[in-house]
């Protein structure tokens, strides 16, 4: 699943993940509570989650999933990898990848989707 209040971002991010085997994007959105939603109800393996979001911040999504579905593994991006919520999530243990190096992500994704205990 991939959560972005950029549109442009998430073209980007579902055309190169559909060149990866065994991953499939089952939604998009564009804030932290359609999100949130979502990923509860597709029941997403692995949610790619941009830091600074409308409604919820990406931190506090991850949060919340991390509380609804334990086994769904969240991996943060952002443009700006330097400002608090990307500090709050590294004080929670989320690593924060920087939304540029997309190539960096997608692998984080894979790896994630290949090797991450994602739950029933």
């Amino acid at each position: 699943m991939i959560a972005d209040d950029s549109e442009a971002f998430r073209l980007l991010m579902r055309t190169v993940l559909r060149f990866e085997p065994d991953v499939e994007v089952v939604g998009e959105a564009a804030d932290g509570i359609e999100a949130v939603r979502l990923a509860e109800r597709e029941r997403a393996d692995v949610c790619l989650v941009d830091v600074n979001m409308p409604l919820l911040d990406g931190t506090t999504v991850a949060e919340v999933l991390a509380a609804l579905r334990p086994g769904t593994r969240t991996v943060l991006h952002t443009a700006s990898p330097y400002g608090s919520a990307q500090a709050r999530a590294v004080a929670l243990g989320l690593p924060v990848h920087d939304k540029a190096n997309f190539q960096q992500i997608v692998q984080e994704l894979v790896r994630e989707r290949a090797t991450g205990d994602t739950g029933p």
